[in-house]
């Protein structure tokens, strides 16, 4: 009794069901025990039976754990299931014939009608052998119809293939068996080697229980909050006493595994990495895909889920996922690579990029050169790094098809191995070009760029970010390629702005430009003024991470949509005068303000920073009245918040601002408190919050952050990483945020390691509908 009243004390899940049936017997025999001939004693009998049956579960606690896991968890799970979908189903549509069938048939052997007989004509008559037969056929009938019944379920019962998973002794019963196998796996690893490290067992839980849990709920009750910190004391000197020396076998064992575990494999170096310690996200357009895949934290712990939609995907797009997912079978065999490329001959040549960004997507190593140069084909094309089949005659490709007088887009992403000859040679036969990406192709250089000026005369879009195009190649695509409208030069290392001088080119207009991106450049006040005199109509300007201080072209700009000044040293004076002039903003970046720019995406100096509360209070005067402002960040400004609690510079701006942008990064902002998300709830006459996006890592909110954050009913990407967070604090996030998607929960020590990567799962089976 004391060990199920203990186990009760645990977290509610099945296996509690015999211990609260045990606890029911002895509760209702008190002050005595259970006897045989009491019904008690029978409930004892059935909770011990179904104990039994729990042990041949694959969940803790069971003996299953001994054995191999790979040779047992598989068929443990194939019976569950077949017990759950198969079993108990049947057996409870027939369960109500099956009774009656059995009470009948008792009634008759026992001689009931017999006594009945008497009764009514008092004459000692046994049954009829008539009534004993006919029970007996109907128990055989409805015995039969359950057999053929389980007979035609099994047949009937989905069949999951296990084709396409690679072989494993877990998939031998179908790969969603094999799943469901390894996940139990996983929940009985994490129950016995992750959980507190001071918890109590079962049955001394009842210590903690009895000793801290009542008392303390009774003390907060009566007020006595400052008693909470004294009842954690008493629980630790209770662990120490009842429990350590339980646990003192386990431990030394444990040590001595890591030990050996240590010895046989040391441990990575942790990469220190730029985005990681600037607290944003790295987006796509300013790395090249090798250097994003470096910059991403390799203990990031993304929670992912998919939201429900009510929209329809078109047959096409159904079609080529299918394709897609069964395109390592089709490329493995010649025979049907044929096959399925005499189908794709008559494919509309708009689906065939399509289908090529699915296949770049679900399996890149398959595809090989062979099958790559099929796919260069039709208006757009695009080749990454992430192919391992694109080599310098894949490129090549792209200028001897019956297509390079018609391709109209090209992204070569990551291609750092393809020389400059290569793709200057490229280029010059596609005079059809109008969008042209070649971030990350390092060793595009000046040929590549006098190439494009001279035979892509309708380009549209320029990205030349992270290759080595020089000023004065550049100059004469500039002078050539008038209808540009998107140029992106970020990162092109050892470039000297004094070369292009674009007041030598008199000729050079660009009047359709919209879109010029400078980030991580040595570009000055001077460069920028040129540019900005031969653009006229630029709506987005990303200048982070430049030397860039006080150009006077950008304080008379008044039609500015998107401006990005992180890193740079611009006085909150100049800052100011150009924000006042910039009602039609949409899209602000502050990040690390006055720091200076640095040789990559970081700040180093902290103390250089000039975003104070007293700026950001003039910050937020002036985009309080920007109505259409949708994107602010602020990552990295350390000082802000410093001032103690009587500044509300961050509040004030957080409930003016922050609420009404689709988008807010406040990362890296230390003194960040959960109070100051207070301007997130709505009062009585405002609306609902617009927040999509809110990324708060690297800041010191807490739990009490939750219901402000909570307020946010449209949010779908939530980052939280290294805040103070913990799993009681999110589950009310998710529960009211339908929309969330995404979560970054990386060393919130707050949240188990292992629930981390799943906390929708963890959600949905702790929280949910509960």
């Amino acid at each position: 009794m004391v060990y199920a009243l203990g186990r009760l004390c645990t977290r509610w899940d099945a296996t509690i069901v015999p211990f609260l049936l045990t606890l029911l017997a002895f509760l209702s025999c008190l002050p005595a025990i259970p006897r045989p001939q009491d019904g008690a004693y029978a409930v004892l009998l059935l909770a011990l039976s179904l104990h039994v049956l729990q042990l041949h579960l694959p969940r803790p606690p069971s003996p299953l754990v001994l054995l191999p896991f790979v040779t047992i968890f598989p068929l443990a799970t194939l019976v569950q299931h077949g017990i759950l979908k198969i079993f108990l189903p049947v057996i409870a549509f027939f369960l109500p014939a099956l009774l009656l069938a059995l009470f009948l048939l008792s009634l008759s052997l026992s001689d009931f009608l017999q006594g009945l007989h008497l009764i009514v004509r008092s004459a000692s008559v046994p049954s009829p052998i008539e009534a004993r037969t006919g029970f007996l056929a109907l128990l055989a009938a409805v015995f039969i119809l359950v057999l053929c019944s389980l007979m035609m379920f099994v047949l009937v019962y989905p069949h999951f293939s296990s084709e396409d998973a690679p072989p494993s002794r877990w998939d031998r019963y179908s790969r969603p068996i094999g799943l469901e196998a390894r996940r139990a796996m996983i929940s009985i690893i994490a129950k016995y080697s992750f959980s507190d490290s001071t918890s109590f067992p079962v049955p001394l839980n009842l210590v903690s229980f009895t000793f801290v849990a009542v008392p303390s709920w009774t003390l907060s009750l009566l007020g006595f909050e400052d008693w909470q910190s004294r009842m954690r004391t008493v629980d630790d000197i209770l662990w120490l006493i009842f429990a350590a020396p339980l646990a003192f076998d386990a431990g030394t064992m444990s040590s001595k595994n890591k030990t050996s575990q240590k010895k046989a494999a040391p441990a990575a170096k942790k990469r220190r990495t730029n985005s990681a310690a600037f607290g944003q996200r790295t987006e796509d357009d300013d790395l090249p895909a090798v250097r994003s895949q470096y910059n991403i934290p390799s203990a990031s712990a993304w929670s992912t889920r998919k939201v429900s939609t009510s929209q329809v995907l078109p047959l096409t797009a159904l079609c080529i996922q299918s394709v897609a997912r069964n395109f390592r079978r089709i490329a493995a065999r010649d025979d049907d690579w044929l096959a399925i490329k005499a189908w794709f001959q008559n494919l509309p040549e708009a689906l065939i990029p399509k289908l090529f960004a699915a296949l770049r997507t679900t399996c890149p190593e398959v595809l090989s050169n062979r099958q790559i140069t099929y796919f260069v084909r039709g208006r757009s094309v695009t080749l990454t790094d992430s192919l391992p089949g694109v080599d310098t005659q894949t490129v090549k490709m792209l200028s001897q098809g019956p297509n390079k007088r018609t391709l109209r887009e090209v992204h070569l992403i990551g291609l750092s191995k393809i020389s400059d000859d290569t793709l200057a040679g490229v280029m010059s036969w596609l005079s059809a070009l109008e969008v042209l990406n070649l971030r990350g192709c390092t060793k595009a250089g000046p040929k590549t760029a006098v190439a494009v000026g001279k035979g892509c005369h309708n380009l549209v879009t320029l990205n030349l970010n992270y290759t080595s195009v020089t000023p004065v190649s550049l100059a004469s695509v500039l002078e050539k390629c008038t209808a540009l409208e998107i140029i992106k030069l970020a990162g092109i290392p050892n470039w000297l702005w004094a070369e292009l001088d674009l007041t030598s080119h008199p000729n050079t207009r660009l009047p359709n430009l919209k879109t010029l991106k400078l980030r991580q450049t040595a570009v000055t006040d001077t460069t920028i003024n040129q540019f900005l005199l031969i653009c006229p109509n630029i709506r987005r300007l990303d200048l982070s991470f430049t030397d860039v201080r006080q150009p006077p072209a950008l304080q008379t700009n008044h039609s500015l949509e998107k401006l990005a000044l992180t890193s740079t040293r611009m006085s909150m004076e100049s800052l100011l005068s150009i924000l006042r002039n910039m009602t039609g903003l949409r899209s602000l970046a502050l990040g690390g303000f006055g720091a200076g720019r640095g040789l990559s995406a970081s700040i180093s100096n902290t103390s250089a920073m000039t975003l104070t509360d007293d700026a950001l209070q003039g910050i937020t005067d002036t985009l309080a009245k920007c109505d259409i402002l949708e994107n602010v960040s602020l990552v990295g400004n350390t000082k802000l918040g410093t001032m103690g609690r009587q500044s509300r510079a961050l509040a004030d701006f957080i409930q003016r601002v922050g609420r009404h942008c689709t988008s807010l990064n406040l990362a890296g902002i230390s003194s960040l408190r959960s109070m100051d998300l207070a301007g997130l709830v709505p009062d009585v006459s405002e609306e609902e919050p617009r927040l999509k996006t809110l990324i708060l890592n690297n800041t010191n909110i807490d739990d009490d952050a939750a219901p402000f954050i909570s307020s946010c009913a449209d949010l779908q990407i939530l980052e939280l990483a290294g805040t103070k967070i913990t799993s009681a604090g999110i589950f009310p996030i998710v529960d009211a945020c339908t929309s969330l998607a995404q979560l970054n929960l990386t060393s919130c020590r707050g949240v188990s390691v292992v629930d981390r990567r799943r906390f929708f799962e963890v959600w949905e089976n702790e929280w949910k509908d509960k």
